[in-house]
């Protein structure tokens, strides 16, 4: 939050700066539920559409501190590629204790350092020779529950299909330790405002890190990202343990929880669309082009940037210190940028220029790891589970924040045999 006076905000108890003007404040609180039955619309993208329909395009919220929202492509895409004015040293809301994801938290020359050792490991090329690895890891979890006729997508394929993919092809990490991976990165990403608990779960996170990665590549490094990680010299120095945890706990959590919100979602409009899953199963060859559509449609992280100094943006005053939420959920649905953009569109030609993977400096890192694991998932998923539905009844709970994310989602569909 920027420094110096502040008002009460209509009696609420709280407070907003004395250089963000009443007409510019809206009481929008990104933490939320959503709770529906499975044939309802609503979703937490409904809420965006909401917010670009009625509330100022950039407006401040009062909540968690106060923060400006920007919910139009164009004001994303500008902020994200100028990190002169907006750094990431604060990338959250509310804000972390600063340095815990190591080189997310850097800009400029440091943070290209870090981003060229990981490049190499996550371009289209690199990305290409481990397909058949994701292909594997979908089908042997589609085989465990193909012929129950049923299951519960998000813990039974959702949230293992990443794991077990970061921790064969980016990390080559124990497969026994699955679970605990799972649970960590679930406390992470989602402590929602409770920063306590969001800390704890982190501090855990870089414990397992500290005790079981990093001594074991010390003493017998390999080819793999953590090996060239840990033996690294960005900058020229030594690289520091907290920035060994820091990096490592990036690739933990940001190549596992943003895919399984991804895939979730993405199960449940063909799900609640068997049109659009039909065309996908008689036409297989749309499987790249439909990838590339639902991660422009849904969009899944919201993140977060911190203003460097004083600057006029698009008619607003942003004092050195505000933090401005970066709504990538908002992106995929702005009707300025893609034309009938809430439609899920397997024809159209332009949902790779998107923001669903940032933009700038700090542009994802695991875009084309994302893109493949949509792909294969669809393209396996659909050729041997044709048809299937939300489970009759069943209630679905959707779940704002730092990533967006089904808590769940059962369905059923008829055994094969």
């Amino acid at each position: 939050m920027s420094m110096g006076q502040t008002r009460e905000w209509k009696g609420t108890g709280l407070t907003i700066p004395a250089h963000v003007p009443d007409e510019a404040v809206h009481d929008f609180d990104f933490y939320f539920t959503k709770e529906r039955d499975s044939n309802a619309a609503f979703d937490v993208y409904d809420a965006y559409q909401e917010l670009q329909k009625n509330a100022p395009e950039i407006f401040y919220s009062p909540r968690y501190g106060g923060h400006w929202v920007v919910t139009r492509y164009e004001h994303l895409e500008a902020i994200y590629s100028d990190h002169e004015h907006f750094y990431s040293r604060n990338n959250m809301i509310p804000p972390a204790p600063e340095g815990g994801f190591a080189f997310l938290n850097y800009d400029g020359a440091k943070h290209a350092a870090f981003r060229s050792i990981l490049q190499p490991f996550f371009s289209p090329k690199a990305v290409a020779q481990f397909e058949p690895v994701i292909r594997q890891v979908a089908n042997s979890l589609i085989d465990e529950i193909i012929d129950k006729g049923h299951c519960e997508f998000v813990s039974e394929f959702a949230k293992k299909m990443p794991t077990l993919v970061v921790m064969k092809f980016i990390l080559q990490l124990p497969e026994e330790d699955t679970p605990y991976l799972i649970k960590f990165v679930d406390d992470v990403a989602h402590a929602g405002d409770d920063m306590k608990a969001f800390m704890d779960a982190f501090q855990q996170l870089a414990g397992y890190v500290a005790t079981r990665v990093i001594p074991a590549r010390r003493a017998n490094p390999g080819s793999d990202v953590l090996s060239k990680i840990i033996h690294s010299r960005p900058e020229g120095r030594e690289i520091l343990e907290q920035e060994i945890l820091g990096a490592v706990s990036v690739l933990i959590v940001g190549g596992l929880d943003t895919v399984v919100g991804a895939l979730g979602i993405a199960a449940k409009h063909l799900a609640q669309n068997p049109d659009q899953l039909r065309r996908l199963v008689e036409n297989p060859q749309l499987v790249p082009a439909a990838a590339d559509e639902m991660l422009r449609r849904f969009a899944i992280v919201n993140h977060a940037r911190t203003v460097a100094k004083d600057i006029e943006f698009k008619g607003r005053h942003f004092a050195a210190g505000d933090m401005v939420l970066l709504p990538t959920t908002a992106t995929g649905i702005d009707d300025r940028r893609f034309e009938n953009a809430s439609e899920v569109d397997f024809g159209r030609t332009n949902n790779r220029k998107n923001l669903t993977f940032a933009n700038g400096p700090h542009f994802c890192l695991g875009t084309f790891v994302a893109r493949s694991e949509m792909a294969i998932f669809l393209s396996e998923w659909t050729r041997r589970i044709p048809e299937f539905q939300i489970k009759q009844g069943a209630t679905l709970k959707l779940l704002s924040g730092i990533t967006n994310h089904l808590e769940s989602l059962p369905l059923v569909w008829k055994a094969p045999g």
